[in-house]
Parts: C-alpha cells; structure tokens; sequence
C-alpha cells in the first residue's frame, strides 16, 4: 500500500491524530498513550509516549532513568517553579534547592551533581531554560506530569484558550 503525503497543513495534522488515535487504540492495554504537547514558549509541537499506570508515588512513574536522588531534587525544582508567581525559577535558587533534600539523597548531592541533573532534565524536556537566569516547566513534564501538577497548584490550572490544554506561562 502506498501513501501519500496529504496537500495541506490541515490534512498532515488531522492524518497524524487519526494515525496516533490508532495507536493509542493498540497500545492501551499495555497502559501507554501518546500525547501531543505544545512547548509555551516557542509553540514546538512533541508527541509523548506516556505510561498511564498508577504505580508507585507519581513522580517516579515518570522514567527510569533518573536516580533517587534526581527524582527528589526534580520533585523540590518542579514544586518551587509551580508555586512562584511567574512560574520560573532563578537558577541560584535551582541550585540551592540540595539542601532542602530529605533524607539519605542530600548527603550524596552535590552543587555539580545538581548542575548536570538540570542540563540532563533540559535535554530531555522535563525542564526549560526561559533566559539565562531561570528554569520553568518543560512540555515533558506538562504532559506526564498533568495530575501532579493541577494537585500541586490546588486545582487552580489555567487552560489555553485556543487548545484548551494546560498552559503554566502562557497568556491567558
């Protein structure tokens, strides 16, 4: 069978729902989803490979591919970047946020351990650099991270007007 590319815009992106609902359709079972998300700043679209299981703690369903300790210090980093006014984070207030880790992850958890857990958590979308001074809410967190963050911000989530998906910075 062949395809063939759709002419316009338009079409691409109702073709590429249709084919992601089809996915979605097959891998449910397997508790997975793709999402599309819509970076606020830039308007960057991604499509997410989400598990939707409920196991464990929320913050450590996410992936596996950080450590304890980085889970925790994302954990502190997110919670501070949700409940600051402008929904972003100086990045020396980032970094002085080891010393509030709790338990046995604090003590391993150094100021260059936190440095390259904040590159690592930018590469892959969890966090983002607004300027050259603050982090804010990457589109991967917004989309894996949805429950979470309407239950840290107390329900109070404000949506997109036009998408009406999640927006943390956006004009409202």
């Amino acid at each position: 069978t062949l395809f063939r590319s759709p002419d316009s815009r338009a079409e691409l992106d109702k073709a590429i729902m249709k084919l992601v609902s089809e996915i979605n359709d097959n891998i449910r079972e397997l508790n997975l989803t793709i999402r599309k998300g819509v970076d606020e700043e830039n308007g960057t679209n991604y499509f997410m490979l989400i598990n939707t299981s409920q196991r464990g703690p929320v913050l450590s369903q996410l992936q596996t591919s950080l450590s304890a300790a980085e889970l925790e210090y994302l954990r502190l980093l997110a919670t501070e970047i949700l409940l600051a006014e402008d929904r972003a984070l100086p990045s020396n207030v980032a970094l002085n946020l080891i010393g509030k880790m709790e338990g046995n992850t604090n003590k391993k958890f150094s100021l260059q351990d936190a440095e390259a857990t904040i590159s690592k958590l930018i590469a892959n979308k969890w966090l983002r650099k607004l300027d050259r001074a603050n982090v804010g809410i990457g589109v991967r967190f917004i989309g894996e991270m949805g429950d979470w963050i309407t239950e840290c911000l107390g329900g109070e989530v404000e949506k997109c007007k036009i998408c009406r998906k999640m927006a943390l910075r956006g004009i409202f």
